[in-house]
């Protein structure tokens, strides 16, 4: 509060880099990265994706934010581990602080202070809290964090996360790709329910059929005409 500064936390506006910059010439960007396994397992659970498909997601938006932060440089493009923001919130954010220029103060570590409305169950905890960072550990398969591994491995490596079965990665191939995608498209086509954010809580939302036929209807157009369409038949950028 009282800061003259604003941000947008959408995930996808990594596929827009150049357009905002274009925009916002002096913007710079904070990427939070966190552990590919829980991140999958969250996808797969309540986004529906195929955990293959989650892990793949994982490692392209991942590799980007590598390429972007290179291209960009550390004094504009700051990749912050979700873990240590968790463990280490005094250190995160003096480093949060510092890379936007701005002084730190207290208050960054207590970000639900002035917020009242929150209950015992809200999905967004007024305070950072990392007693749960570890809970996917309970509610996936050794064959599931082998098959999130399988993909993603060498990356998570790179990026200082240690792998429990899988040590070479063999990332998905286009077609697998196109394929699970296709299937995901269905099955959210045909769930009449999905979690949503709703008053800082995930909950159980209607989707009217309407609008899950329109969302499939336009990305199937999407997709049949994206790059990812066309590496299937061997296209290289």
């Amino acid at each position: 509060q009282g800061k003259k500064m604003w941000g947008d936390k959408t995930p996808e506006l990594n596929f827009y880099l150049q357009e905002i910059i274009q925009l916002f010439p002096d913007a710079k960007f904070i990427h939070l990265l966190r552990d590919p396994r829980p991140n999958a397992w969250s996808l797969h659970q309540r986004q529906l994706y195929p955990l293959p498909l989650a892990a793949q997601y994982w490692r392209e938006i991942n590799s980007m934010a590598c390429a972007q932060r290179n291209l960009l440089g550390d004094e504009r493009f700051l990749i912050l581990k979700y873990e240590d923001l968790l463990q280490y919130p005094r250190e995160s954010m003096e480093e949060v602080c510092s890379f936007l220029g701005l002084p730190f103060v207290e208050e960054v570590l207590d970000p639900g202070k002035n917020i009242s409305t929150l209950s015992a169950d809200a999905y967004v905890k007024p305070k950072l809290d990392a007693t749960r960072l570890e809970a996917w550990k309970e509610k996936m398969t050794t064959s599931q964090i082998r098959e999130v591994e399988r993909i993603v491995a060498d990356l998570m490596l790179e990026l200082n996360y240690t792998p429990e079965y899988i040590r070479e990665a063999s990332p998905l191939s286009p077609l697998r790709i196109f394929l699970l995608r296709r299937r995901l498209m269905r099955k959210m086509l045909f769930t009449g329910k999905r979690f949503q954010m709703v008053g800082r809580k995930w909950a159980m939302q209607k989707i009217p059929f309407s609008r899950r036929l329109k969302n499939f209807f336009f990305g199937s157009l999407k997709q049949v005409f994206s790059k990812d369409f066309l590496r299937v038949f061997g296209y290289k950028d």
